[in-house]
């Protein structure tokens, strides 16, 4: 849901301050040819943020935005400075980050139209930013709202910070954060507790966590770090030398392993090492495997198993009593009722699966059964199985399958 905040000064502030002319402001018409309106599509109110784009060219543009904004979407539209009457299909990326509220999507040509050629290039501050340093917010609308920075972290979290949030609105989550020389110091991300401030990703913090998802940002650019005011930054904690993230699939209880090492099943939490990253394989019988490459700024990783199917044949090579086999045959979610000899079944769950076979077996000379069987078989694609059965008792018949 787009962030929604109380107003802290009201719209004749508001407008007071849009209508002065503004000394020393940044190049707003080159910077707003970098900066997007985003609008995700819901099942109820669409919601709409701002973005950031990180890597353009003739045949992509990627743009970072606010996950929150983009979460649970049906569908992505994403205007453009350039033209902001004309709507392109957006697509969210894999690779998110839910503690600084981050997400990219991608921008493709379609319906032989162009995508814009006019893209800024947004340069990074390359200062630490400073208790009351001067700062300007963008919204999807390209509307800025000057504000000043209210504290250098959030809820102890160094990598956000908070800022006065004069007329910050519905629009602003996934817009730009920049400073007097139009450099880019953050991401928005939402309103703090109680209303009073708003909170931005830091942007370098930002850069280091879509390095590590993968995303490269070109169109960014960043210079050396230094100091704010020429003095030297107050001294970082050490990092943490370990760090837990979270592992949960759907379904639950696949097997994890973590460079080959198996790491229990999940849900499970992991013990990492600050700095380093780790392979991580999420797998369950029946399921194809997930696999994906973490590290402590992954958090959590929510993975949803796709069913491994594949196509099998039952067969039954008759029998001497001439005997007609009426059989519903289950095989992990699979259920069907074999009519020929050689039956071919599609979409079965590959791996080792529990079978169950129900019905009747009717033979000319010697009558009925009540049939039954149940068992595991190690299903495999292109595998042949066997129906075979033997007369247990007085109308009574068991059933197995077998490779």
């Amino acid at each position: 849901m787009a962030c929604r905040f109380f107003k802290k000064a009201s719209w004749f502030v508001f407008l007071l301050l849009m209508a002065l002319p503004v000394l020393g402001a940044p190049d707003w018409g080159t910077l707003f040819k970098g900066i997007v309106k985003v609008v995700a599509e819901k099942r109820g109110a669409p919601d709409t943020g701002a973005g950031i784009v990180i890597a353009a060219s003739a045949d992509s543009i990627r743009i970072l935005t606010a996950a929150h904004v983009v979460s649970e979407a049906t569908g992505l539209r994403v205007y453009f400075y350039s033209d902001r009457a004309v709507a392109f299909a957006g697509h969210l990326l894999p690779g998110s980050s839910d503690l600084l509220d981050l997400a990219v999507l991608e921008v493709r040509p379609a319906g032989g139209r162009a995508l814009p050629g006019n893209i800024s290039k947004l340069n990074v501050r390359n200062r630490t930013l400073a208790l009351g340093d001067h700062i300007w917010t963008v919204d999807s609308g390209w509307r800025i709202v000057p504000n000043n920075v209210a504290a250098l972290d959030h809820d102890t979290n160094t990598q956000l910070f908070e800022y006065t949030k004069g007329a910050v609105t519905d629009g602003f989550s996934g817009g730009g954060v920049f400073d007097d020389e139009g450099r880019l110091a953050g991401v928005h991300r939402g309103g703090a507790e109680g209303g009073q401030y708003a909170v931005a990703a830091k942007v370098e913090a930002a850069l280091e966590v879509l390095g590590a998802l993968g995303h490269n940002t070109p169109n960014l650019s960043r210079g050396a770090e230094i100091p704010s005011g020429g003095t030297p930054p107050p001294p970082k904690p050490a990092p943490q030398e370990t760090c837990r993230i979270s592992i949960g699939s759907t379904p639950s209880g696949a097997d994890v392993s973590v460079d080959g090492n198996p790491s229990g099943t999940t849900p499970a939490v992991l013990d990492l090492t600050n700095g380093k990253r780790y392979d991580l394989k999420i797998s369950k019988d029946g399921y194809k495997q997930h696999t994906q490459s973490v590290n402590c700024s992954s958090a959590r990783v929510s993975a949803i198993l796709l069913p491994d199917t594949g196509t099998i044949s039952l067969r039954y090579f008759g029998d001497l009593a001439y005997c007609t086999l009426y059989l519903n045959v289950k095989i992990g979610n699979k259920t069907v009722r074999p009519i020929s000899t050689l039956f071919q079944v599609d979409g079965v769950a590959l791996g080792s699966q529990r079978y169950t076979i129900s019905g009747t077996i009717a033979c000319p000379l010697a009558g009925q059964c009540a049939a039954s069987g149940s068992g595991n078989i190690d299903v495999k694609d292109a595998s042949v199985y066997d129906i075979s059965w033997r007369n247990t008792a007085i109308g009574v018949c068991t059933v197995v399958l077998t490779p």
